[in-house]
């Protein structure tokens, strides 16, 4: 019973929030969803996949450090990857 109070708990201060903060709760669940799932694949998958991200990641930064409108620029890895993810929609 001290569960559901809380899970009343839980979404009644959800609802109090804005819609960016909704947002940010809600990729901050799926995220710790995600890696949960992936710590509890088995070591072969988990290496296989670390290594498929390294190469797709080192793929993209070269190709967006090809590009001259970005000479001397940084880019993170998050904007790699919204941009990587906005051009597959």
């Amino acid at each position: 019973m001290n569960q559901d109070n809380d899970s009343q708990m839980a979404l009644k201060l959800f609802a109090k929030l804005n819609p960016e903060q909704q947002k940010r709760v809600y990729d901050a669940m799926v995220m710790a969803e995600a890696s949960q799932r992936f710590r509890s694949m088995p070591q072969e998958e988990q290496e296989r996949i670390h290594g498929e991200l390294s190469d797709l990641f080192t793929r993209l930064k070269t190709e967006w450090e090809a590009k001259p409108e970005n000479a001397g620029k940084t880019v993170s890895y998050r904007q790699l990857w919204d941009n990587y993810t906005s051009n597959r929609e």
